[in-house]
């Protein structure tokens, strides 16, 4: 019995075959174990059809009156560059007894290739699912072993074909609606795209960047007191009384992006505070502070209230995932974004020596921890890590070994294979050292510090004052080895005097320190993904939170960076550099549009709303049929909305998208003349070549002339107009001017320029 086995993508394959039995053989666009065959996807080899694929009549003028596009039948076609790929496919699956879904470990993996089978109405074949999670020979031949049947997954394949149609329906018709609105406001710049991933992308940039612009600077003021117990000195930051620890902690924990419980968010919320505080508890009355430094500096007993000294860890880092890698990539070798990703690509595919690098995921399988001398061999490559190395312990299993946290693909790490420094850029080497340093990381003892807190009241008044002193650097003695001579050296610790509920101190100084706020920060472009993979902190609704959060944002790893490309593309966003660091600012169509469509578009719980609907329909909730008629009636009612785009008509065009321009229109003027062939006014119309005649019944009448210019004289044999005319015949004369009579065909008169007047 022969089996096909259907892979994402061509390394997928690779790596199946050697875990198959030998012998191996190696076609262009198959591979062979014994009677098995192995052919591979390549991403999605079908793309659906656009709409004038449907009615190319209907369809290739934009217009309100065709819309909704709805399509009877979903239908797909071929990508022109894969169809030899796809014949091959076709081939191997009329031959096989089985088929085996080998499609990655998730939503999209599944509906990847099951599209190709339902696309080619395969039935009465046994049609099988193996999920492969990482590359481990071991951990293949084990799940070769414990093949499923494909039907256990049909939900996911709806689920999957339902996203598709979703973010088609809102791309093909939305773009073509609020195109068409805007052009009918004056817009002539090019196509207004709407994507469910692009508006949001759009919004957090312009709303950022309308912070930055509309952001005041705002004085505060803090209190710093230097005690003194036993001939010790340390520092201590003025709190106000009527707020308590644990509520500045919550605020702190807020502002950091850490999701809070309800009654958290509700204990936030509902705390009132002074007028003469802001919302970060600091004074804002210059009267107010110098009034409390008063009483303080008069204070007569000054004493300990409060203190606690305890030991602290600081766990390993988790592994990165592409965004925070590309991240890390850029702030050491100032690489450019466009730059970071073929590299990456190069060390996973060419050289073999790190993981597949388009990973969401910041967690490893705890299977993986059996490659891990190995891997730490391989890693002993780099000569300033040899040391460090040999004084790994392998009986550390830090955090970042978690099943549950992975679904498709695990962190980018190492592999066990060996790298040979010599023949690797200097920029491909720093790539390999920051994975190679944080992979290390998970096998030296998390940093212990002894931390003390303690909290002063002087007269009424509260001050707090931290302490902390190293106890074990742990895992962050492996970053000392990537340390530059001159680089800037850490926060001295400062560490606390022992203390106890009671103590008296002595008050040596009072600083009132005048600050103020700052504004918020620009996004760098390599920021960007990783703002797109933490919306969730960005959203309100307790539910929508939660969804994005599991999500990991909008967009994927593989995408995001795409989807900013094509919003730069397409005139919504912008590149300012700055030194070597590049930012992303939205431009000015880019924030027109995203404030003139409606917000259920541009909000970033759309994702979550309808990712929750596809999670139904996955768990057998909701049927396929209710979850597409909730798609149709969002888009319908996006379309009717009535849609102001502030200005547009004075906008640039949005950078030649596609390569196009679209010129902008202006009325047609009346040329005073009429038709000869219907009788209706002749209006001046402009085209790529200049202005000319056209009937004002166009399309019924299309009758077009010339504007000729006259030259002052009349024809000697009719006494109408002499105009300038250009040559168009072939011939030695072509494109050569001449001067001839307006009434012509009736009036044939005609003479070259260089002629004596009335010769020809």
């Amino acid at each position: 019995m022969s089996r096909l086995f259907i892979c994402e993508k061509q390394t997928l394959a690779e790596h199946l075959l050697s875990a198959l039995p030998k012998p191996h053989k190696k076609e262009r666009y198959v591979y062979y174990s014994g009677d098995d065959a192995i052919v591979w996807s390549s991403g999605h080899i079908l793309s659906a059809f656009m709409p004038e694929d449907y009615d190319p009549v209907k369809y290739k003028k934009w217009d309100l009156s065709n819309l909704p596009v709805f399509p009877d039948s979903w239908k797909l076609k071929v990508d022109d560059k894969k169809k030899a790929l796809f014949s091959e496919i076709k081939s191997q699956i009329a031959k096989a007894d089985e088929i085996v879904n080998v499609g990655d470990p998730d939503r999209e993996g599944q509906f990847l290739v099951d599209e190709i089978l339902h696309h080619l109405k395969v039935k009465n074949k046994k049609i099988s699912r193996l999920f492969i999670s990482q590359y481990n020979i071991a951990a293949t031949q084990k799940a070769l072993k414990a093949i499923t049947d494909n039907k256990k997954y049909h939900n996911t394949y709806l689920a999957g074909l339902a996203r598709q149609q979703m973010d088609w329906y809102i791309g093909m018709n939305l773009s073509r609606a609020y195109t068409v609105k805007a052009r009918n406001q004056g817009y002539y710049g090019g196509t207004v795209r709407i994507g469910r991933v692009k508006m949001p992308t759009v919004n957090i940039v312009a709303k950022r960047d309308e912070e930055i612009e509309n952001f005041v600077s705002k004085q505060f003021f803090e209190l710093y007191g230097k005690f003194e117990i036993d001939g010790k000195e340390f520092i201590g930051r003025w709190k106000p009384a009527e707020i308590s620890n644990e509520l500045i902690q919550l605020k702190d924990r807020f502002e950091a992006g850490e999701e809070l419980t309800e009654e958290e968010l509700t204990q936030l919320e509902n705390h009132q505070h002074p007028d003469w505080l802001d919302e970060n508890y600091r004074i804002i009355d210059k009267a107010k502070a110098d009034e409390i430094a008063k009483k303080i500096k008069n204070a007569k007993n000054i004493k300990v209230i409060k203190y606690e000294k305890k030991e602290t860890k600081e766990y390993q880092p988790l592994g990165y995932n592409l965004s925070q890698l590309e991240k890390e990539i850029g702030r050491r070798t100032k690489l450019k974004s466009d730059d970071i990703r073929p590299v990456c690509q190069k060390l996973y595919e060419k050289d073999g020596i790190m993981t597949y690098p388009r990973s969401e995921y910041n967690h490893l399988t705890e299977d993986l921890y059996n490659d891990a001398e190995a891997t730490l061999e391989a890693i002993s490559a780099i000569p300033e890590l040899r040391e460090y190395v040999d004084k790994a312990d392998l009986s550390i299993k830090s955090r970042i070994w978690n099943d549950s946290k992975v679904e498709a693909h695990h962190a980018i790490i190492p592999t066990v294979e060996r790298p040979v420094f010599g023949k690797l850029s200097a920029v491909e080497q720093e790539v390999y050292r920051i994975l190679a340093q944080r992979y290390l990381e998970q096998f030296y003892p998390e940093a212990r510090y002894d931390d003390a807190v303690v909290e002063i009241e002087a007269d009424g008044e509260r001050f707090i004052a931290r302490g902390r002193v190293t106890l074990d650097e742990g895992w962050k003695v492996v970053g000392n080895a990537f340390k530059k001579a001159g680089a800037k050296p850490e926060k001295e610790e400062e560490s606390l005097p022992v203390l106890k509920n009671g103590d008296i101190l002595a008050l040596n100084d009072l600083e009132v320190k005048e600050c103020s706020t700052n504004p918020p920060k620009m996004i760098q472009l390599l920021e960007l993904p990783i703002i797109m993979s933490k919306v969730h902190t960005l959203a309100t609704d307790p539910a929508e939170v939660k969804m994005l959060k599991q999500l990991k944002g909008i967009g994927t790893e593989a995408t995001r960076n795409e989807i900013i490309k094509e919003l730069i593309k397409s005139g919504f966003l912008e590149i300012e550099k700055k030194g070597s660091v590049e930012y992303v600012h939205a431009t000015q169509l880019g924030k027109t549009i995203v404030k003139a469509i409606p917000n259920q578009i541009t909000d970033v719980g759309l994702t979550a709303k309808w990712e929750t609907a596809l999670s139904k329909l996955e768990k057998g909730q909701i049927t396929f049929e209710e979850f597409d008629k909730k798609q149709k009636d969002f888009v319908v009612k996006m379309i009717n909305q009535d849609v102001k785009f502030d200005n547009i008509k004075d906008l640039p065009s949005n950078n030649n998208y596609g390569g196009k321009t679209y010129p902008k229109k202006e009325p047609a003027k009346d040329s005073g003349k009429i038709c000869p062939e219907c009788g209706k006014p002749l209006l001046i119309r402009k085209s790529k070549n200049g202005e000319f005649l056209g009937c004002s019944g166009f399309p019924s009448c299309k009758h077009t002339a010339p504007i000729l210019k006259t030259i002052g004289r009349k024809c000697p044999d009719c006494g109408g107009d002499l105009v300038e005319k250009i040559v168009t015949k072939e011939g030695a004369n072509k494109g050569k001017k001449y001067i001839g009579c307006s009434n012509f065909p009736t009036c044939k008169y005609f003479e070259w320029p260089d002629q004596p007047k009335g010769k020809k």
